[in-house]
């Protein structure tokens, strides 16, 4: 994905990382739906090094932390969990990112 290129080129700074995060959030939360699960891989990837390389974690990424969630663990519908299941370990790593990144607004994040 040339969007994950571009943010390896840019890891240094941080102000490019946020411009290319206010860019990249509504198709990296598209990637994380049904219909853009063609290339979820690259999304995680490219969430992973936007929260590693970039500064604090702003509220447009933290947007995006429920639908992860929501990828493993599905609904209350779901009995059997999301659709995302076989993507647990780039999931598992994008949710260490938000934690040690920004571990105040993890501990406050609630249902909804």
């Amino acid at each position: 994905m040339t969007v994950r290129r571009i943010i390896d080129s840019v890891s240094k700074n941080t102000e490019l990382i946020a411009r290319i995060e206010a860019i990249a959030t509504p198709m990296l939360m598209y990637s994380l739906t049904p219909d853009g699960m063609d290339s979820i891989e690259d999304a995680l990837d490219c969430i992973t090094m936007i929260l590693y390389h970039g500064g604090k974690v702003s509220p447009r990424m933290w947007k995006i932390f429920p639908q992860l969630l929501f990828l493993v663990c599905g609904d209350d519908k779901d009995p059997d969990g999301g659709y995302g299941f076989e993507f647990i370990s780039q999931i598992g790593v994008a949710v260490q990112n938000f934690i040690s990144k920004d571990p105040e607004t993890y501990l406050q994040v609630g249902e909804g």
